[in-house]
């Protein structure tokens, strides 16, 4: 599970569910959230294994 979370209003702005959670899955969320509320000030995150992914080179 993914939750993005508003820091100030505690508002939940997203959930993400997912049996298996990787990269790509963690980036269309935050982009989908960026889109509708623009860029954030800060981001604080866990340390999971899906925010170190690397991207691959083209």
């Amino acid at each position: 599970m993914l939750t993005f979370l508003d820091e100030y209003t505690r508002e939940a702005l997203c959930v993400v569910v997912r049996p298996n959670m990787n990269a790509h899955n963690v980036l269309d969320a935050l982009h989908t959230l960026l889109m509708k509320h623009g860029k954030p000030e800060f981001i604080r995150y866990d340390n999971g294994p899906e925010f170190i992914a690397m991207h691959p080179r083209d």
